[in-house]
């Protein structure tokens, strides 16, 4: 049975105008008196306005492939650049049945009509933009202490991984993707986790985190100068030299059965020391 109260919403194809400012009757030929469904698309459309218009048609073309009592029609518009709308025969058949029911369920149901179709739209959108999400990360990773010095080692395809687990944020249109300085926390830990990474902290917060640091480590420490490492254990002029160790720490190392650790300051300002199983 149709639907006679939605029926009469449907404008018929000769009185049909995209907008006000449009002029009436883009119809053609033997279609003038079909209806227009309220399902349509644009250039401009979201995803799920995207998948459901391509839900709605799929739907009907399992019932008439031929395309009898429905057609697609595509014009070019000043505002929007291009639409597309679905045109039904007036003629009662089983493809206006389906089609007003279609219409009818999302009147009250605002969701995909098919969710696996949805979603394989949103990921082929997310990595559409996972190329600019590498970028970015590779651009904090040059300013990051921790992961600066293994940058160059860490692949696109682990950024691209560690990115996938991390929780989608949603553009006007729909498409996902990653707020990269919002999530800079989590994304470090995933990478961390892909490159199995390792930090040494010992308590060496406060005035006195040079020294102990120093203290800590000074048997497997090299680099910097070697003095002023030894003045700094012994205790002399240790302020002075400690504000020279933490202006050179990346010249720090700590080695540790034969394993070499980075040292840097964290956020905190507490010296680490960090490496990767490479």
């Amino acid at each position: 049975m149709t639907n006679p109260t939605l029926l009469e919403t449907l404008q018929r194809y000769q009185e049909y105008q995209p907008t006000e400012f449009d002029p009436k009757g883009k119809a053609l030929g033997d279609h003038q008196n079909w209806y227009v469904s309220n399902i349509g698309l644009n250039r401009d459309s979201n995803l799920l306005d995207q998948s459901n218009f391509t839900s709605f048609a799929q739907a009907l073309k399992d019932i008439e492939p031929e395309g009898n009592h429905w057609q697609i029609h595509r014009f070019g518009h000043w505002s929007c650049g291009w639409f597309e709308i679905l045109i039904l025969n007036p003629e009662t058949s089983e493809v206006l049945n389906k089609a007003l029911e279609i219409m009818e369920s999302l009147k009250t149901y605002l969701g995909p009509l098919d969710d696996v179709h949805h979603s394989n739209l949103e990921h082929k959108a997310f990595m559409e933009w996972i190329d600019d999400g590498i970028f970015e990360v590779r651009f904090k990773l040059e300013d990051d202490i921790l992961l600066e010095p293994f940058e160059s080692k860490i692949t696109n395809s682990e950024i691209s991984d560690c990115l996938n687990e991390i929780e989608w944020t949603y553009m006007d249109d729909g498409s996902p993707y990653i707020d990269i300085e919002e999530n800079w926390t989590l994304i470090k830990m995933e990478l961390s986790k892909v490159l199995d990474f390792e930090t040494l902290s010992p308590s060496c917060n406060g005035s006195n985190r040079v020294y102990f640091f120093v203290q800590a480590f000074y048997k497997d420490i090299i680099g910097a100068n070697q003095k002023t490492l030894d003045d700094v254990l012994k205790g002399k002029n240790l302020y002075k030299n400690s504000e020279e160790i933490l202006e050179n720490i990346n010249d720090l190392k700590v080695v540790i059965s034969d394993k070499v650790w980075n040292c840097c300051l964290d956020d905190s300002g507490s010296i680490e020391a960090v490496r990767y199983h490479y």
